[in-house]
């Protein structure tokens, strides 16, 4: 992707179709990979402070009767999850804030965009933990944060997605043919 900063004043509303389209199923991909982590995350939790708090601390102590036993998460299963997401999910936010780093949203939100979403990311990913292993209050925490970061994943394709396909600027569309001659024929 950094090839793309090398030419000058690219950004994605200028960018030729194939790469629009490539950039495009990407994020296809990565929506449909979202979507499938938040409906997995409904499953087990129902989206709920209640069931983040079974899910992650159990419910075999609960009074009354249960859909689903549920015994507390130990630490080795936490990490099993954790430690792929970090790396995982930090690979994939980097990408996308790389993408929306070509919008023409002005520097200055961007800036805010990159550290909120990462904020966000590490703050989600220690509240299971937290929720297990400190305290049940955790929970909403965890239910908010998650949701939060659903909408900056969204915020972080449809800007660019919108500037790629619905406010493209074709007057203006880079002509790579045209600088790959230019600098060809340079000395």
């Amino acid at each position: 992707m950094t090839q793309y900063y090398s030419y000058k004043r690219f950004r994605l509303d200028r960018a030729p179709f194939n790469t629009r389209l490539l950039i495009t199923c990407f994020y296809v991909v990565m929506l449909l990979a979202v979507a499938v982590g938040m409906i997995n995350y409904r499953i087990r939790t129902g989206l709920t402070p209640g069931g983040t708090e079974a899910y992650y601390r159990g419910n075999e102590n609960a009074s009354g009767e249960v859909s689903q036993l549920m015994f507390p998460k130990s630490a080795r299963e936490l990490m099993d999850v954790t430690h792929p997401h970090l790396f995982e999910e930090g690979i994939i936010l980097f990408v996308l804030c790389h993408l929306f780093g070509l919008t023409k949203v002005h520097e200055q939100k961007k800036r805010v965009m990159y550290l909120s979403v990462f904020s966000v990311f590490l703050i989600d990913t220690g509240m299971p933990w937290l929720t297990r292993f400190v305290s049940p209050a955790f929970a909403p925490v965890h239910v908010v944060t998650t949701s939060i970061l659903g909408i900056l994943y969204l915020m972080l394709v449809i800007v660019p997605l919108r500037e790629m396909w619905w406010a493209f600027d074709r007057e203006e569309q880079y002509d790579w043919a045209y600088d790959e001659e230019r600098h060809a024929s340079k000395p």
